[in-house]
């Protein structure tokens, strides 16, 4: 499900001629992070939220090359 997702994202990115790609994830996320870095996309930034009352983490990461 991951994989047609991905690719589909990034067939609809080349489409638009686009340069890069950007995406965030939840740091605590190892196998999500591990997804994103196996297509490409490395950390650029980390980048906070509030969800349910509590200040969590995530990591903003983009891929270059599309």
């Amino acid at each position: 499900m991951g994989y047609m997702l991905m690719t589909t994202c990034l067939e609809e990115v080349l489409s638009r001629k686009c340069d890069v790609v950007w995406l965030d994830v939840w740091k605590e996320n190892p196998r999500g992070i591990a997804f994103h870095q196996k297509w490409g996309f490395s950390i650029v930034v980390e980048q906070g939220f509030h969800m349910e009352g509590e200040l969590l983490q995530d990591w903003i990461m983009a891929k270059l090359e599309v």
